[in-house]
């Protein structure tokens, strides 16, 4: 941080304290995570921690300052993690630490075991097309989401005869990831659940392919279309899981069992 922009915010720190928007303490930032608009973590921060905090907490994370600095400016002694919630103040703030802001690129490629077990969210007409294409691969499809248990019966005839078995179905993601714990989850959901089960499979731990991630909405503006891409987009990079699109459907299978991005998301919509 410059000598300019670390005179502004000795200025504004008291103002932060007073208004309670600055926060430390690691399970209390966890616990309001959603309500963060940036988190501050000192220069002298363990590659632990700081690897951790992109983990956990989805808002953007800037590197500046020393512990010292933290206990003078805000008066926070033996921190070296501070959050700052949402207001026109932590705005002002955020601005004069962009130079610090931790990038964190999307992962094109990472080491998958050899038979990487799949999980289908949704097994209808879609889902037994990429369940078949995963099985040429040789991976095993773990289990299969569904809307109604009427379903699951239908589901596990049709995959019987694609796959010789037939996975366990659910109509709970969370009963499902838990109990069949897949490395890669296959969104086949219809469009406009996209978005959220891809969401969802990610803060879950795994590796997620999909057709349209952000969803298929033509009501949404650019401007909520990009939200929805740049907040998926970061969560799987700072959770360091894969998020491909089904694109080409035999290849981009083929690679994503192979622990490879197939076509990167950052050129999809551009």
């Amino acid at each position: 941080m410059d000598v300019e922009s670390l005179a502004q915010l000795k200025k504004l720190a008291p103002f932060a304290v007073r208004a309670g928007i600055a926060e430390t303490g690691r399970q209390r930032l966890l616990q309001h995570r959603n309500k963060l608009a940036f988190i501050l973590i000192t220069e002298d921060i363990s590659d632990n921690s700081r690897d951790e905090a992109i983990s956990d907490f989805p808002c953007p994370i800037y590197k500046a300052l020393t512990m010292e600095n933290i206990a003078e400016l805000f008066g926070f002694k033996g921190t070296k993690m501070v959050g700052f919630r949402r207001n026109v103040l932590s705005s002002q703030i955020q601005r004069l630490l962009h130079d610090g802001i931790i990038v964190v690129e999307p992962l094109l490629e990472t080491t998958l075991p050899e038979h990487p077990c799949v999980a289908l969210f949704g097994a209808g007409e879609t889902g037994l097309r990429h369940a078949e294409a995963w099985h040429s691969c040789g991976c095993r499809i773990a289990s299969f989401l569904v809307k109604d248990e009427s379903e699951i019966a239908v589901a596990q005839s049709a995959l019987e005869k694609i796959l010789g078995y037939a996975p366990k179905g659910y109509i709970s993601p969370e009963e499902q990831l838990q109990e069949s714990s897949p490395t890669i989850v296959d969104v086949c959901l219809p469009n406009e659940y996209h978005y959220e089960g891809c969401h969802f499979a990610i803060r879950h731990g795994c590796h997620v392919l999909c057709k349209t991630p952000y969803g298929d909405d033509p009501t949404l503006s650019p401007k909520e279309f990009r939200k929805r891409k740049d907040s998926l987009v970061n969560l799987a990079a700072r959770r360091k899981r894969l998020l491909g699109l089904a694109t080409h459907l035999d290849d981009a299978i083929k690679a994503f069992a192979q622990g490879k991005v197939f076509f990167p998301l950052e050129k999809e919509n551009q």
